[in-house]
């Protein structure tokens, strides 16, 4: 796939490790690109908490396959 077809208004891109503070970062910049954003991470509470939700992405408090919806354009992960 060709990143730049999925980093486009309306694609739909899923972060595995989205409350690290790049990830997070990262998320933003797309939402505010009209990228649709979701993604999961561990749930022990981070400061990331608060600008996810305030951002309106929803996010799985824990790790499995299912929790990457169908029609995903790109998934990003940390090596966290």
């Amino acid at each position: 796939m060709d990143i730049e077809k999925a980093l486009v208004p309306g694609a739909k891109v899923y972060f595995i490790g989205i409350k690290g503070t790049g990830m997070c970062a990262l998320a933003e910049l797309l939402v505010h690109s009209g990228v649709h954003v979701s993604g999961s991470d561990r749930d022990e509470v981070f400061y990331t908490d608060g600008i996810l939700k305030e951002l309106g992405i929803p996010y799985h408090e824990s790790f499995a396959p299912e929790h990457i919806p169908g029609g995903i354009d790109l998934v990003v992960y940390s090596a966290a």
